[in-house]
């Protein structure tokens, strides 16, 4: 909000936005529903594990799912 000299009403708003164009697009170009937790192959949360081990993960699962 700093940043962008904005107050929290306005960056909630430009968040939800972003959240609707968002949906709208993987709706649109990919034909999926964007919260439909099937739609993907791992999800991690960087925020609670951290970078690292997000990417030793995300690592391991690509080289799981190449080697079949």
């Amino acid at each position: 909000m700093r940043r962008e000299n904005i107050t929290r009403e306005q960056a909630e708003k430009a968040a939800r936005q972003r959240d609707r164009a968002r949906e709208s697009y993987f709706r649109t170009f990919y034909k999926v529903d964007p919260d439909n937790p099937l739609s993907y192959h791992l999800i991690l949360n960087a925020a609670t594990i951290g970078l690292e081990t997000a990417a030793h993960l995300v690592i391991e699962a690509a080289r799981t799912r190449t080697k079949g």
